[in-house]
């Protein structure tokens, strides 16, 4: 465990360091020092008067956020103020023995509050996540404005393959994000939780590969609009009951409704390619009229030409109001349709 220095580290001065007794005050959300003993300093001299210096609980840890670093979690001390003063925030120098490890910036911590402070990169852990998720079978089904919603639940997994090359246990937190309206599943429980994260604790062994599972259940919805169900699809609803027999026979209507409107979508595309057909014949016929002479074999076919133009102005007349009420007949059915749709609810 590292040795922490005190906060309020020694310097060279023209004075030595008074040793004083300090108090804090509260003033709503600040908060004042109050030195309790009085400090004389001689004219022309100065002194650092030391604010605390006293030891402080705390241990040296690693902390691991993916969104931080992902292949390694960052060297850190886990620091609880025993000091009975509330630390004011500023730079912290990490010793650890006699060397020089890091550099933090601590916040402000209140008499017994406790934070996790960061300052290096502990590159003798790396660390790779592996996400799976599984869904259960459906638990419940609606349908509303024609849409067809299965609900079922999913599992989601995170394994954390912690690979600690050191010679030393490492106390390790970590953070796995918190999705709203999701249940953290398993035994093992966070030690804290923030707004977005859980943190859990886990001690690895040295010159091994570890792993650790957070799995999470939360609901999942999927919707199919009833224009694309079809019968084999209505019929694998009903025999996994997702709809009872009574729905299945409603929906199914609504599905061969919305077939023969398909149907008739696909005639009214039939009949306005015979109609280009015919208009594109009729443009032959017109060209081979005009190249006609006025000899006795070509005044006959020139008849032969004029019936064609007439049977086929028919021909694409007739198509036309073919197509027309067909359009009509469609709307119709899809309005009629879409009251259905709406009125249908399970």
């Amino acid at each position: 465990m590292a040795d922490f220095a005190p906060l309020a580290a020694a310097a060279p001065m023209a004075a030595s360091v008074a040793d004083v007794a300090t108090r804090t005050g509260e003033v709503r959300d600040l908060f004042l020092y109050e030195i309790a003993d009085p400090v004389t300093v001689k004219r022309n001299r100065s002194a650092l008067v030391p604010i605390v210096q006293t030891g402080v609980e705390g241990e040296r840890v690693a902390i691991y956020n993916p969104e931080i670093r992902a292949g390694n979690p960052l060297t850190a001390f886990r620091i609880r103020n025993t000091t009975g003063l509330t630390l004011e925030a500023g730079p912290i120098t990490v010793i650890e023995g006699d060397s020089y490890t890091g550099e933090a910036l601590l916040d402000s911590l209140k008499p017994d509050e406790e934070r996790i402070t960061p300052y290096s990169v502990e590159l003798a852990c790396r660390v790779r996540l592996h996400h799976s998720s599984t869904d259960e079978e459906v638990h419940q089904a609606s349908l509303s404005f024609g849409y067809l919603y299965l609900h079922r639940h999913r599992v989601k997994k995170t394994v954390y393959h912690l690979d600690n090359a050191a010679d030393r246990v490492l106390i390790l937190y970590f953070d796995h994000p918190i999705e709203r309206g999701w249940e953290l599943l398993g035994e093992t429980r966070p030690v804290e939780e923030t707004e977005n994260y859980y943190r859990f604790r886990i001690d690895v062994p040295p010159r091994q590969v570890t792993e650790f599972e957070v799995a999470q259940k939360g609901k999942v919805q999927e919707s199919h609009h009833f224009t694309g169900l079809t019968s084999r699809e209505v019929a694998f609803y009903l025999e996994h009951e997702y709809m009872n027999e009574e729905s299945a026979k409603l929906v199914q209507e609504l599905v061969d409704r919305r077939q023969e409107i398909g149907a008739m979508h696909e005639e009214v595309g039939r009949t306005e390619t015979r109609i280009e057909a015919v208009i594109a014949d009729l443009e032959r016929v017109r060209e081979h009229l005009d190249a006609l002479g006025d000899t006795p074999e070509e005044a006959a076919l020139r008849e032969q030409f004029v019936k064609r133009l007439g049977d086929g102005e028919g021909e694409i007349t007739t198509l036309r109001k073919t197509a027309e009420a067909l359009r009509e007949t469609i709307s119709e059915k899809e309005d009629e349709l879409e009251e259905k749709v709406r009125e249908l609810r399970f």
